[in-house]
């Protein structure tokens, strides 16, 4: 993983395990997850950090300011606020978290290898809805746009779910 700023390559860092996924945020911020386990997160005052959030691979990231969310093949999401030193872990899923989405500061929206969605509420930790994509899985992407959560899968199509009920 290599941190470029101004041109410049400043810092280089091996992640153990390789990196597996790679978010940056509107501000530059980067997360990236690890065949560790370990999510690595840059920060204005140094460009490297991490911490380990999964017993098993990273598969999915996204991060927005000081909230990283992640989804591993433990089955787990884990949302990190680094700001606020919270570490939240949302059991639901059967199969390996493959992709994730921050809705807003109430809701994330996880997608697991057998084709399952979630949209977790953030304050009491609990599903809001799932579903099963018809094709099965896995989810390899999420995007929310306009209410909506974007959903794309194995067979290449975009599925569109409404965010109040899936």
């Amino acid at each position: 993983l290599l941190w470029v700023d101004a041109g410049l390559v400043p810092d280089m860092q091996r992640l153990p395990g390789g990196a597996l996924c790679v978010h940056i945020d509107d501000d530059g911020l980067l997360a990236a997850g690890g065949g560790s386990g370990r999510v690595w997160i840059s920060r204005a005052d140094a460009p490297f950090g991490h911490y380990l959030a999964h017993e098993g691979r990273v598969e999915a990231i996204d991060r927005r300011g000081s909230v990283v969310l992640s989804g591993g093949t433990d089955t787990r999401v884990v949302r990190a606020d680094l700001d606020a030193e919270q570490v939240q872990t949302l059991v639901g899923h059967v199969d390996g978290v493959t992709a994730v989405a921050l809705v807003d500061a109430q809701r994330v929206a996880s997608a697991s290898a057998d084709g399952a969605v979630k949209l977790w509420d953030v304050a009491s930790g609990k599903v809001r809805w799932s579903c099963r994509l018809a094709g099965g899985g896995p989810i390899l992407a999420l995007a929310v746009l306009d209410g909506h959560l974007l959903v794309s899968g194995r067979d290449r199509s975009v599925r569109v779910l409404d965010l109040e009920d899936g």
